[in-house]
């Protein structure tokens, strides 16, 4: 896997623990209370519109590129003959590869922006009802 894909990759493990750790119900809203007032969390609040759009771009890139891989490397299996096949095999697997992990990267950056929102939201009503 090259450097661009193990980041890719890497950057979807993050979300998953990210998630993950959104969807504990074991933390009293106390806890988020004080998790979206700290400094840096008010911060990347304000920038997060500038945050996702950029990292839907490049995320977008490259599910495109993967695509592109992906066509490339499936009508070459189909005209080729005996030789180079398997290395071409080798390739269509590693496109499809990096196609399902961008993809679900992708996917997963929305879930964060609305688990993220629907925290702050329950924070702020529970914050007002107290």
């Amino acid at each position: 896997m090259s450097v661009l894909w193990t980041l890719v990759a890497c950057f979807l493990y993050l979300e998953i623990a990210i998630i993950f750790l959104f969807l504990l119900t074991l933390r009293k809203p106390q806890y988020w209370r004080t998790f979206f007032g700290w400094r840096i969390t008010k911060f990347l609040g304000e920038q997060s519109t500038l945050i996702l759009y950029a990292l839907i771009v490049i995320l977008v890139l490259f599910f495109a590129e993967s695509i592109r891989e992906f066509h490339k490397y499936g009508t070459k299996i189909h005209t080729n003959t005996n030789k180079g096949y398997y290395e071409d095999q080798m390739r269509l697997f590693r496109s499809q590869r990096n196609f399902y992990i961008s993809g679900f990267s992708l996917f997963s950056l929305f879930i964060i922006k609305r688990l993220a929102g629907l925290l702050a939201r329950d924070v702020t009503t529970q914050s007002h009802q107290d």
